[in-house]
């Protein structure tokens, strides 16, 4: 049986209007998508319950931004958490003031023991055998790489998983070593490489244990990529190298443009490396794209039917860490078990507006809830 949840009186409920994008533990998720039962981010970084609401509104709609924390467009009665005279506390979005202060609470981190990742192997007609890979750097780099550009190998006649490939544009030769490297180090097997796609190169190497594994922890219900772990369950320095592989293949972080980058369409993977990078001090931006109408990135075809997800910072710790990426060894520097994003709002805007918005009702003392950098109560 459901618990039956704390609903505040619906005149104290915030709505927003649609493709907002909330924080929830699957992902970002438009607030309209919200259900029942739900785990949303609160202001203080816990992972609630919710219960989703919507009305028909006509009247004013007001948008917050700020510098480097993304927007929220709210109606006027609508609670933003701001600090004003050196206090945090809830205005009403028809009250906000330019050089206010916003923050977003990290996720709560609490690293727990969970240091293998298990999974049965068979080699011919062999028992199967219990395997117990540690999570190594070069373990979470190759994962991040994996999300980024990797799939699972099926047989044809069976349909059974059977291997893992890695699909890269040929001119990226240093990430196609290093994947190589890194398939060497964690399982002592060699790659097999062959042309793919015209410019492309695909990668590959057989483990039915391990593609299973990967199979059922590292997607979601819609096929979508995830991340195998509760980030909040690992140290900073294996976030470093998870990271580090997410962005060789899916993002960009180089000398030259000086800033950490990573665009995907996966909500849930998007959010990961939101939560990374805050956790890492870069204070990352945050917005989205709509559907591209097709194209091609590093050598991959775009088909541009989902919104795009854009993470990016260009802080001293960003730049810090891409000069880490170059000559990567195991950071001395401790990440923070807790903290938040702090940000100065630089627009307010107003609107007529008429439809329906939506809010969400939050189990316990915090009825609060979190877009990208802005909590809304």
């Amino acid at each position: 049986m459901s618990q039956k949840l704390n609903i505040p009186h619906v005149s104290e409920i915030s709505y927003l209007i649609p493709r907002q994008k909330i924080i929830t533990k699957k992902g970002f998720k438009n607030i309209e998508l919200v259900k029942e039962g739900d785990d949303i981010l609160t202001k203080e970084g816990l992972w609630k319950k919710c219960y989703p609401m919507s009305k028909l509104y006509k009247g004013n709609v007001y948008k917050i931004s700020s510098y480097g924390q993304g927007s929220v467009e709210v109606t006027e009665d609508s609670k933003i958490w701001v600090m004003r005279d050196s206090t945090w506390q809830w205005v009403a979005a028809k009250d906000i003031l330019l050089g206010d202060f916003i923050k977003q609470s990290w996720i709560n981190y609490n690293f727990s023991d969970k240091s293998y990742i298990c999974y049965d192997e068979r080699i011919t007609c062999s028992k199967p055998k219990s395997v117990a890979l540690s999570l190594s750097t070069s373990m979470l780099e190759l994962i991040g790489c994996f999300l980024g550009d990797g799939g699972i190998e099926i047989e044809t006649e069976t349909g059974i998983s059977c291997g893992v490939h890695f699909s890269l544009d040929k001119k990226y030769s240093e990430i196609i070593q290093r994947i190589k490297q890194l398939i060497s180090d964690v399982f002592d097997k060699e790659a097999t490489e062959y042309d793919h796609s015209g410019n492309g190169v695909r990668l590959k190497f057989y483990s039915k244990g391990f593609s299973k594994w990967l199979k059922e922890n590292c997607y979601d219900d819609h096929k979508e990529k995830i991340s195998p772990f509760d980030i909040a369950d690992l140290s900073d320095n294996l976030l470093r190298y998870l990271l580090k592989g997410l962005l060789e293949t899916d993002g960009n972080h180089t000398e030259k443009t000086e800033d950490v980058t990573f665009e995907n369409t996966s909500p849930s993977l998007a959010q990961t490396v939101y939560f990374i990078t805050q956790r890492l001090g870069m204070n990352p931006s945050f917005y989205y794209r709509d559907p591209r109408q097709g194209g091609e990135i590093r050598g991959r075809k775009i088909e541009g039917k989902k919104e795009e997800f854009v993470i990016s910072s260009g802080n001293i710790d960003a730049k810090q860490f891409i000069r880490w990426s170059k000559h990567p060894i195991p950071s001395a520097k401790k990440a923070c078990n807790h903290g938040s994003c702090v940000g100065r709002i630089n627009g307010v805007g107003v609107y007529d507006f008429k439809g329906m918005v939506y809010g969400i009702s939050v189990e316990g003392d915090d009825p609060s809830f979190c877009v990208p950098g802005i909590a809304i109560g």
